[in-house]
């Protein structure tokens, strides 16, 4: 698989694509300029027949409109949106392409990088979605530490942390 890294090293979507090389994957590095310009980077994804791009929802939607899931040279297999809402308007063009994968990975706060998720073709309107099946979830709340959690929203508690990554223990 080709994956593109778009991002900058210190961004945390670029663990994608460091994992996605140290599992024998192809890696671009997308360059400043190429990454900050949707017609050049649809450009790139044809030429280099990229399959996977991870892109904020908002620089995604001027790459569909720059013609990311409609040119006929070649169009990524899978789109990953994260670090921002998704707009009703992308969610829409996602579900209609018929070449490319559409995911989610945007959670309600920085603590919840990557741990929810969902298939964009699972819902007619943009939604968050849910914690990965092989991962816990538990609301660390100073003082009288973790318990179980159905989603961060539940963790309001000043000072409370809400984890995916740790099983759940009783409260």
């Amino acid at each position: 698989m080709r994956v593109a890294l778009t991002a900058a090293l210190s961004f945390d979507t670029s663990w994608e694509g460091l994992l996605a090389l140290v599992t024998g994957h192809e890696l671009h590095l997308i360059d400043d300029d190429t990454r900050r310009d949707p017609d050049a980077l649809v450009d790139y994804v044809a030429r280099e027949r990229v399959d996977l791009l991870d892109l904020t929802p908002s620089f995604a939607q001027e790459a569909v409109a720059a013609g990311l899931l409609a040119d006929p040279r070649h169009r990524p297999r899978v789109l990953m949106l994260g670090g921002e809402a998704a707009s009703r308007p992308l969610w829409t063009d996602l579900r209609a392409a018929r070449d490319t994968e559409g995911h989610n990975y945007y959670g309600p706060t920085e603590c919840t990088v990557d741990t929810l998720g969902c298939r964009v073709d699972s819902a007619d309107v943009p939604v968050i979605g849910k914690p990965w099946p092989t991962r816990g979830r538990t609301c660390s709340t100073p003082g009288c530490g973790p318990r179980r959690s159905a989603s961060p929203a539940s963790c309001t508690s000043p000072g409370s942390r809400w984890r995916a990554d740790t099983t759940a223990c009783p409260a």
